[in-house]
């Protein structure tokens, strides 16, 4: 027989897993919307089977049940933490660096958990021990890590760190109108990494994990987060993304005319230059007069035969201080080749090919 706050428990963290599973629900009709929408459906639906099964744990009689809804949980559970770096990855679009390595490298060690928490009677890596404890308030699971254990409860906590590095990382580069966005994602990640390391501590009563009570709290947040800051629906776009999607070349220069940046584009015009070359390496002739005040150029390849316009703008501190220049580079051979068109169509005679009466005036 449970007593009430043990009773109060269960409904709080049922309540929470019925949250989770309408995050599920609600993000898995936004994947269209946003890449990320999915990740967190995956992630919401493997918290919903945590929580449940936790929750489920607790209310079992015997040893037989506690042990059948431990794995349970554990289909879940070792899912959580990776599926939420992938969500902080894409969020921040640095998911172009993701390959079929480092996925298999991400998800390795959480399916080993799974595979080891339903077999862990024959091998006991994962635990030693589980047995029933029998108090006035209740039946609860006494476990005994093994040593997998240290090895999946420091991937979860360091997926958990690196997600919480790169989101703070992400803050000072994103306009502030996302900061809570990004606010609410963070704490989704500290206090659920902040409950389990008090539950590691024991800490907590009775040994009860505290972790699926403090994901209601983080359920509300992401709530507010969709609801109230548009999280799937109006989410920073990282700056990488839309500088390297230019069609244009756009080149970074500082006052040495050294570069310091440049996108694809204009790698691929300028046959790959390289950080810290001086911009007259590839525009000699222009001696870069051109560079010292707005302005616009026209650059003829005779390497590709392309034709170019080069427009030179200053950058400024908060201080009005030039500490650089922008190129942006725009291929206009075309636009040039129908200059010449029109030019000949409008000086020499189609009939005779001479000039007419327009190129002598």
């Amino acid at each position: 027989m449970l007593n009430a706050p043990v009773s109060q428990y269960l409904t709080i963290v049922s309540f929470s897993g019925v949250l989770s599973l309408l995050l599920t629900a609600y993000a898995f009709m936004r994947r269209k919307r946003m890449s990320f929408s999915g990740t967190f459906a995956l992630m919401s639906g493997f918290s919903a089977i945590y929580i449940f099964g936790n929750a489920l744990e607790l209310a079992s009689n015997n040893l037989e049940q506690i042990r059948f809804w431990v794995q349970f949980q554990y289909i879940g559970l070792p899912l959580i933490a990776p599926f939420c770096l992938l969500l902080v990855i894409q969020y921040t679009g640095l998911d172009k660096y993701l390959t079929k390595r480092k996925y298999i490298v991400l998800f390795a060690i959480p399916v080993l958990t799974i595979l080891l928490a339903w077999t862990n009677e024959w091998h006991h890596l994962l635990y030693r021990t589980l047995q029933l404890q029998t108090e006035a308030n209740g039946n609860f699971a006494k476990i005994t890590a093994g040593p997998w254990y240290i090895v999946h409860g420091s991937f979860t906590s360091g997926s958990s760190v690196f997600s919480l590095t790169i989101l703070a990382w992400y803050w000072h580069k994103t306009k502030s109108a996302y900061w809570p966005q990004i606010l609410s994602l963070i704490l989704g990640i500290l206090l659920p990494i902040t409950a389990s390391f008090l539950y590691l501590l024991g800490m907590s009563p009775h040994g009860i994990d505290p972790v699926p009570l403090t994901m209601f709290i983080t359920n509300v947040l992401y709530f507010w987060a969709i609801f109230r800051d548009r999280l799937f629906d109006l989410s920073p776009i990282a700056r990488d993304r839309v500088f390297e999607s230019m069609r244009d070349g756009v080149i970074v220069i500082d006052t040495s005319h050294r570069i310091v940046d440049c996108n694809n584009a204009a790698k691929h015009m300028l046959h790959n230059p390289s950080f810290g070359d001086t911009i007259e390496t590839f525009w000699p002739a222009y001696n870069f007069e051109f560079c010292r005040a707005t302005e616009v150029v026209e650059w003829h390849d005779p390497v590709k035969g392309r034709t170019y316009r080069i427009v030179c703008s200053s950058i400024f501190n908060s201080r009005e201080q030039t500490i650089g220049k922008t190129l942006v580079i725009r291929d206009i051979t075309e636009q040039k080749q129908l200059e010449d068109k029109l030019k000949r169509l409008a000086f020499i005679d189609g009939l005779t090919g001479v000039s007419n009466r327009s190129y002598f005036i």
